[in-house]
């Protein structure tokens, strides 16, 4: 469904039940304007139990940081923008 192998891809696994996911929503929308270069995709887990479950996600939100295909941090519940940036930066 989702082409996660290539490339510098944040993903953000949310509900659209979790309150934490609805705050973090902006902070993502922010981010995907100012990094052209980083591909951003969304897995509502409701939706695509499978590939939730390849990432081991168990709490939401989760962002996991892939670089061609692999896992290279994930971080659990709401971040802060500049926390995120943090990390695309370091992957770059």
């Amino acid at each position: 469904m989702y082409d996660l192998s290539t490339g510098v891809i944040l993903v953000d696994f949310w509900s659209p039940m979790c309150g934490p996911c609805r705050r973090l929503n902006p902070i993502i929308k922010e981010i995907q304007e100012d990094f052209n270069d980083v591909r951003i995709v969304k897995i509502n887990t409701m939706d695509d139990t499978e590939t939730a479950k390849k990432y081991g996600i168990t709490a939401l939100p989760t962002l996991v940081f892939l670089n061609d295909g692999e896992v290279v941090n994930t971080m659990v519940g709401i971040q802060s923008k500049e926390t995120i940036i943090n990390q695309l930066d370091k992957m770059k």
